[in-house]
């Protein structure tokens, strides 16, 4: 009976570990050549995982500073066109004087 204990002990544990290996290479993109390492060679596996997460961080990072300079870039060019936006204000309003002016005048 115990036998069939460890059975059942044995196959949960494949089970997790096909849930882990899924994990992996769904959120880490982790190819099957990485995932079979785990299996004959555990450092190569885990130096293989930080090396595809650092490439990840190093992209993601990457891609957060564009997004941090067209933001800036963004901001800039609202600036400018709140500045033509007055400018523009400016004249209409000096163009409704004299137009005043005129058909009063």
């Amino acid at each position: 009976m115990s036998n069939k204990s460890e059975i059942g002990v044995g196959c949960n544990l494949e089970n997790e570990f096909s849930q882990d290996d899924e994990f992996l290479m769904k959120k880490l993109n982790l190819t099957q050549e990485q995932l079979e390492l785990k299996s004959k060679n555990l450092d190569a596996f885990w130096k293989s995982v930080a090396e595809t997460l650092r490439v990840d961080l190093k992209d993601l990072l990457d891609d957060n500073q564009e997004l941090h300079k067209l933001k800036e870039l963004m901001e800039e060019e609202n600036q400018d066109l709140e500045k033509e936006n007055c400018k523009l204000i400016k004249l209409v309003n000096e163009a409704k004087e004299i137009c005043n002016q005129y058909v009063n005048g």
